[in-house]
């Protein structure tokens, strides 16, 4: 167990980037109250797909055999908000044989349309749709037919109002948990893998009116199923322009019901972050998010230790393929942005009077590192 670092900060709500929180908030997204229970409506489209604008409804799946399957739809490339409509499906599926699949399906806008009211997303042939509770997911390619049936087990859930401001009400991000966690069915037929399992998967929703690397330098992004609990943290760091603020976001849910999720109760805390042989940027090994809610008996500790890196993927590499084009913007731009995954131990630690009341471990968590920044 490494030496606890310093904390880094408390998340705060007086400064220039984070969740909307206040009741006018809520209201003026039509939201009711001030509870974190979405509504059916908000898995719905939020945007109008016009320029400016994106957003997107992502689904993962680890499955009993070992499988990953992940399946996103968009209204548009996220690297291009400013464009209208251009509606695109990515698919990723690797199989524990090593084989890794992958489509990147592309769409005229007319073959695009989406309810405001529901989760009901069609592209063509293709659908998204569901009611928190159930959703049904359909992909075919030339060569690839994927059906996927989904049932919450964990209440769906959104940090605040879900919307987090940058500098203006007009420069904002969105997000909602619809399913923190569940029980997925994912049948693939094509020519390079035919399966049907079962397993554990997540689905939620964004959406935003500014493209991320603009607004936001990195963030820790992970969320776990370890025993009776589900957890979903990140610690999301504004780009300098916004005083490069803390934003953080915690649930933690027993038993499908959240038990814990005011950030403002949140102390993160992190090794001190270095460039090794096998990373791009810097990395902590050892995050640790500690809950306790003020004259609260219970205490809650969630940490994640890096094993080794799954994998680094350099923005502009994907981007750009060409060596000396990708050389050329790279230089002119100075954009030098990297997504890591990782693997490692994470743990969830309950604590009621001060002693260790409740632990569990699991040693395959999956988290991430987003790096837009310097």
């Amino acid at each position: 167990m490494p030496a606890p670092a310093l904390p880094l900060h408390r998340a705060r709500k007086d400064l220039s980037a984070g969740l909307l929180s206040d009741a006018e908030h809520y209201r003026a997204l039509n939201l009711g109250t001030d509870n974190r229970a979405p509504a059916v409506a908000e898995d719905g489209m939020r945007t109008s797909g016009d320029p400016g604008t994106w957003e997107w409804w992502y689904f993962d799946s680890h499955l009993a055999d070992g499988s990953t399957v992940v399946i996103v739809f968009y209204t548009k490339d996220f690297n291009t908000p400013f464009k209208g409509m251009g509606p695109m499906i990515t698919v990723e599926i690797d199989r524990p044989d090593g084989t890794h699949i992958e489509r990147e399906l592309k769409f005229d806008a007319d073959k695009w349309s989406a309810s405001e009211t529901t989760c009901d997303v069609r592209v063509g042939d293709n659908y998204f749709r569901g009611d928190l509770e159930h959703y049904e997911i359909k992909v075919v390619d030339q060569d690839l037919d994927i059906q996927v049936s989904i049932d919450r087990t964990t209440n769906s859930w959104r940090p605040k109002t879900g919307v987090i401001t940058f500098g203006s009400d007009d420069k904002f991000f969105g997000w909602v948990v619809a399913v923190p966690q569940g029980k997925a069915t994912v049948a693939v037929k094509g020519s390079e893998a035919t399966f049907t399992e079962s397993g554990s998967c997540y689905h939620d929703h964004n959406w935003g009116t500014v493209m991320m690397p603009k607004v936001i330098n990195h963030w820790y992004w992970g969320r776990a199923e370890i025993g009776p609990y589900t957890f979903i943290v990140a610690e999301i760091i504004a780009e300098s322009e916004f005083d490069n603020v803390p934003i953080v976001v915690f649930n933690l849910a027993r038993d499908g019901h959240t038990v814990a999720d005011e950030e403002e109760n949140v102390i993160v805390y992190r090794s001190y972050p270095r460039v090794g042989p096998d990373s791009i940027k810097p990395i902590s090994d050892h995050l640790l998010f500690e809950y306790q809610a003020p004259g609260a008996d219970e205490r809650y500790e969630i940490t994640l230790h890096r094993e080794k890196n799954i994998l680094v993927a350099p923005f502009l590499e994907k981007m750009i393929p060409n060596s000396l084009l990708r050389a050329v913007v790279g230089g002119v731009t100075g954009f030098d942005g990297a997504y890591h995954r990782f693997t490692g131990e994470a743990t969830v630690r309950v604590f009621r009077g001060g002693n260790l009341a409740e632990e569990y471990s699991s040693p395959t968590a999956v988290w991430e590192l987003m790096y837009f920044g310097k």
